[in-house]
Parts: C-alpha cells; sequence; structure tokens
C-alpha cells in the first residue's frame, strides 16, 4: 500500500538475477550424502549383521525373540524357525523377528 510498484519490481528483479544454479545443486548432493550416511549405511550394516547371525544359528541354539522370549530352535525351515518356548510348548516364528543368540 505504501510501497510504490516500481520499488517493488527492482526487489524481484534483483533477487531473481542473484540465483544461483550451482549453489542449490551442490546444496541437494551435499544433502544427498548426508542422508547417505546417517541413514541409509548404518541401517544396510545392520541388515547385514542381522543375516550373519540368523544365517549362523542352526538346531539347538538359543535365541532371543524380539518379543522378548528366549526359546530354542527344534526345526530350521527356509524362512522359518520352529521354537520351543516351554517343555513341549512349540511355536513357528518368522527368521526376520530373531534377534539374536543367548
Amino acid at each position: 500500500m505504501f510501497i510504490s510498484n516500481a520499488f517493488a519490481q527492482t526487489e524481484v528483479a534483483a533477487v531473481a538475477a542473484g540465483f544461483n544454479w550451482i549453489g542449490t545443486v551442490f546444496y541437494i548432493i551435499a544433502l544427498g550424502i548426508l542422508f547417505f550416511f546417517l541413514f541409509i549405511r548404518p541401517q544396510r550394516k545392520q541388515m547385514l549383521m542381522h543375516k550373519q547371525i540368523i544365517e549362523s544359528l542352526k538346531v539347538g541354539d538359543e535365541v532371543l525373540t524380539n518379543s522378548g522370549i528366549v526359546a530354542t530352535i527344534k526345526k530350521i525351515k527356509e524362512k522359518e524357525f520352529v521354537i520351543e518356548i516351554a517343555k513341549g510348548v512349540e511355536v513357528t516364528i518368522l527368521k526376520a523377528y530373531i534377534v539374536g543368540k543367548v
């Protein structure tokens, strides 16, 4: 209302002329690298460790499930374990739900 139209137009033109594409591209690449090192790389490392733990398990090993149950492996299937959580109580559980070896 109090700013003249000519002054407003010169401000917009000055901002548009100062836009730097190289800085923007560098900023996007830097964010991508930061995202990789903070999120993707640690998650990949954790998945690899879990896979190695699962592959090293054999019948008779005591394992910890992600629900906190300590059980003994009775049978190993392709994607599942049959575990014994108490005497005579066997449960089938997916391999992804095993946290580690006790």
